[in-house]
């Protein structure tokens, strides 16, 4: 499984669920919840990702418009 997501408006995310926890302890990225219908959530506590990883979803931080 690739780490990169590309919405249908071509802003490319990168997956981090498996550090997730890291980088929110960080604070050098901002987290988002990203939803199958391309939908994105800031997630602002240790709570919500929690949440977010118990559910299974991707945990992504920005990476920005693809250009080609």
């Amino acid at each position: 499984m690739s780490n990169l997501i590309t919405t249908s408006d071509g802003f490319v995310w990168l997956r981090v669920n498996d550090k997730a926890k890291e980088v929110f302890q960080s604070g050098l990225f901002e987290l988002y919840e990203i939803n199958d219908d391309e939908s994105e959530r800031l997630i602002e506590s240790a709570e919500d990702l929690n949440l977010v990883l118990e559910n299974g979803y991707d945990i992504c931080i920005e990476v920005g418009f693809y250009n080609e």
